[in-house]
């Protein structure tokens, strides 16, 4: 009896674990010998975003759901190929993962190349066999790997055709419900693309920051002269007429005070009133 592949970490005799091969209305069993790699991670995005990928072969609807660990590689005697697999988070009917999507040769030939480098960086040495293979598996191309077929045929292959029973069988083993895996390279990702975007305008100045209380240090109203920033002396605005009227108040009151300390009095005055004018 031939051994088919089933999702990891889980049950050797679960029957609504193994993996489902699309092919002419009918679903076929996958051999084990004929995995050469296994997925990580299964998408769990919601029922439409499945809809437009699968519908679609544009490279940048794809992109987001084959980084590292989300692809699994099977051969075939037409050569190998590759695939990936969906669940749907609102609808959470866990045996969709079950079922394997072919990748679109133009998306392969697309995003492959970037997704290499990527898987590169989410797995630095030293490595094990089994990362080495998440890998190489972008290496795939078709004109190398599937040159004469445009995908892989159960039937010629002589692969067991599913039962379907059960389908509506939860998978033991899995969690259902899972969140989406984080892309080991998103936030490499975020990183150029802060740096591609442009440096904000500098922000006009503010007003000076206010005083904050310090007991080692006296608010600037009660702080020495000599720790104040120095200001320009004030200009003398008065009038002349102020200036007339304040040297006959001190004629008047010259013999009221001693000698000395009038024309100190009146020296000041001459200066004052030479500035004004």
């Amino acid at each position: 009896m031939t051994t088919v592949a089933r999702i990891p970490r889980t049950g050797p005799n679960d029957t609504c674990a193994t993996y489902l091969l699309p092919f002419n209305d009918e679903y076929y069993n996958v051999p084990v010998e004929n995995i050469l790699l296994y997925p990580k991670f299964t998408n769990c995005v919601p029922a439409s975003h499945i809809s437009t990928t699968l519908s679609s072969e544009d490279p940048i609807n794809w992109c987001n759901y084959l980084t590292s660990g989300r692809v699994l590689h099977i051969r075939g005697d037409e050569g190998s190929a590759v695939y990936t697999t969906f669940v749907a988070s609102d609808g959470m009917n866990a045996q969709d993962q079950r079922v394997l999507h072919q990748i679109p040769h133009g998306v392969a030939d697309a995003h492959f190349a970037q997704l290499r480098e990527w898987a590169l960086c989410a797995y630095p040495e030293p490595r094990n066999p089994r990362q080495n293979a998440r890998i190489a598996v972008y290496d795939w191309r078709k004109a190398s790997h599937l040159p004469d077929h445009d995908r892989i045929d159960p039937v010629a292959n002589d692969w067991p055709q599913a039962d379907l029973t059960d389908m509506n069988v939860p998978i033991v083993g899995t969690r259902s419900g899972a969140a989406t895996p984080p892309d080991p390279m998103a936030e490499y990702e975020e990183i150029l693309e802060q740096r591609a975007r442009p440096p904000p305008p500098p922000s006009p100045p503010g007003p000076p920051p206010a005083w904050e209380y310090d007991p080692w240090r006296l608010p600037p109203s009660l702080m020495r002269p000599s720790r104040l920033p120095r200001q320009p002396p004030p200009t003398y605005s008065g009038r002349a007429d102020d200036l007339r009227t304040l040297s006959d108040f001190l004629f008047e009151c010259k013999d009221m005070v001693p000698e000395g300390t009038y024309l100190e009095a009146s020296n000041a005055l001459q200066r004052v009133w030479d500035n004004a004018i």
